[in-house]
């Protein structure tokens, strides 16, 4: 089931958000959900350094490896 959500934007950004729409051929509310489903696939800027910290650890510790090609990472898993 649906709701309807009433949201209150300056002039300006609801221009910008119908262009947007409008480019991808979509109607203004496809767009908004289209945008928070993005946003929740994007990992937090905590997760982020959490995977760098443990890449980091990997390379000094030796639990890398040098691919010369994209081929090469099938052969290393």
């Amino acid at each position: 089931m649906r709701s309807l959500v009433t949201i209150s934007l300056p002039p300006s950004q609801l221009a910008s958000l119908k262009k947007k729409a409008k480019k991808r051929k979509v109607s203004v509310s496809y767009y908004v959900r289209m945008v928070l489903e993005h946003e929740n696939e994007i990992i937090s800027e905590e997760q982020l350094l959490a995977y760098c910290k443990e890449a980091e650890q990997d390379y000094r510790k030796g639990r890398t490896y040098v691919l010369k090609d994209f081929k090469d990472l099938a052969g290393n898993l």
